[in-house]
């Protein structure tokens, strides 16, 4: 059995060291002089960050072998930038990830070069197959369905946010191979000074990887040792949903991810279960209708409950469409409906301060006065 696994780690490190690492570019620019290697296991969540619209990677996707300091540390660095409490209410830039694959080795290399920019970060193991899947969280029937009507739209038009055909929401996914259509890499370098600009001013956020390509013979069969090395050292991610949690401490850890926005409804329960994660593990799927007639329209949504870390800890509330999200409704307005009523209660105080001080003492005043002699 050890035998067994060591060859296995042996294919994994071969396959590994067979391609060249691929270059990942975060705009606004986080280019180091020293660009970061950083296994696909890690570097998996954070580009699926940068692609969700909302979520992020929960406990459960970290890697049994890299710390969760570490993990935490590089999605601040290199991750999608969260805005704080009190710009919550400002826009956020739109989000374009660009995935170019098929790369050789050497074309990595001069476009490195072209750009004049060191990578954000390097990965030297990436995948061979299901890379958007790695690289987005995406279902690839779900990006199939939609990618006929982005690539209708030329690499021009994907960059410009304000082209409202091409832009649906706020995030936009491509995905090219290099091999079917090799003018990609010319507009991607061409255009790569428009998207920096672009994410300085606070218009975008950029995710740009280039991916090296893998040998049609050998692709599998790579595929299919490194996922055996994946089960036995565990230290790939894990594509699984989260485990039901045992105590309500593991459940406030299992948001989950959606990397396209969820529907409003749902024709079934499993479909609900199945699109939500089971609502995070902290709601229901129940039928929003199901106190009309029968036969009227079906409509399951997640609704959201409360949970307590501990059995003596504060209850949290949850809230969102698929229960990630604390609902602190209620400590916000008791927070500004107190602070408003004390910065009213003060000026009226100085209000009426400044009204006394201004009247005019009466002339009764001086008549008990007597007249010195």
């Amino acid at each position: 059995m050890k035998l067994a696994l060591g060859i296995t780690a042996a294919l994994v490190g071969c396959a590994a060291a067979s391609q060249p690492a691929a270059d990942v570019y975060v705009l606004p620019n986080r280019e180091a002089a020293s660009p970061p290697s950083i296994p696909s296991s890690v570097a998996g969540l954070i580009t699926q960050q940068r692609a969700s619209s909302g979520s992020v990677a929960s406990v459960s996707e970290i890697p049994d072998n890299v710390a969760a300091e570490t993990v935490v540390s590089l999605l601040n660095q290199f991750g999608k930038n969260r805005p704080s409490l009190f710009d919550e209410l400002t826009e956020e830039p739109k989000q374009l990830f660009v995935m170019l694959e098929g790369l050789t080795g050497e074309q990595i290399k001069n476009t490195r070069a072209k750009l004049n920019v060191q990578p954000s970060f390097t990965i030297p193991d990436v995948p061979s197959i299901d890379r958007l899947r790695w690289a987005t969280g995406l279902d690839m029937s779900v990006h199939k369905g939609s990618k006929k009507e982005k690539m209708a739209c030329s690499f021009g038009e994907l960059i410009n946010p304000l082209e409202e055909r091409c832009w649906k929401g706020d995030h936009l996914i491509t995905e090219y191979n290099v091999q079917k259509t090799p003018e990609i890499l010319n507009d991607v370098i061409d255009n790569f000074s428009r998207l920096a600009s672009l994410a300085d001013i606070g218009e975008l956020q950029v995710t740009l990887l280039l991916l090296p390509s893998v040998g049609k013979s050998s692709g599998k069969k790579q595929a299919l040792n490194r996922r055996q090395a994946e089960r036995v050292i565990s230290s790939f991610r894990k594509t699984a949903a989260p485990a039901v949690p045992t105590s309500p401490a593991d459940k406030n850890k299992n948001a989950f991810i959606s990397a396209t926005p969820t529907p409003a409804c749902f024709d079934s329960v499993d479909s609900c279960i199945s699109a939500t994660g089971n609502c995070s593990h902290q709601g229901q799927c129940l039928d929003k209708f199901k106190s009309e007639v029968a036969g009227g329209k079906v409509c399951f949504a997640c609704h959201c409950l409360s949970t307590r870390s501990t059995d003596d800890g504060p209850l949290t509330h949850w809230a969102g469409p698929t229960c990630a999200k604390k609902d602190i409704s209620v400590p916000f307005w008791l927070f500004a409906g107190f602070t408003l009523l004390l910065l009213g209660t003060i000026s009226l105080a100085v209000t009426m301060l400044y009204n006394v001080g201004e009247e005019k003492l009466p002339g009764v005043i001086g008549a008990g006065v007597s007249k010195s002699k």
